[in-house]
């Protein structure tokens, strides 16, 4: 193989690096839902910090939530964007049963 073949894979193989590491992290999710769902409140900070969110929603359980989208004074015609949230439903022993998304509080 000549040397200057070489070279040019060398390059998209770092190239191909560089965009990976550029675009994965912004194509996955932060949080994974399917691991949170069976997982304690404590299991769930641990892995991903304080909730920003918290309210009864029954004498029983409670909802915890995450921004994922902080809010915003501009969308693309100049209205107001709300925040988005992952929020986290929890039974009365602190065990996640359902994850949702959901624009602003509520």
């Amino acid at each position: 193989m000549k040397e200057s073949t070489k070279i040019y894979l060398i390059g998209i193989a770092v190239l191909s690096i560089l965009l990976a590491c550029i675009i994965v992290p912004r194509v996955l999710p932060k949080y994974n839902t399917d691991w949170i769902i069976g997982k304690s409140v404590d299991e769930v900070v641990d892995r991903y910090g304080e909730f920003v969110i918290t309210r009864n929603t029954s004498e029983s359980s409670k909802m915890r939530g995450y921004y994922i989208k902080e809010e915003s004074s501009h969308d693309l015609f100049g209205g107001y964007i709300p925040e988005k949230y992952l929020v986290i439903y929890f039974d009365e022993n602190e065990i996640a049963y359902m994850c949702e998304e959901e624009w602003g509080p509520n």
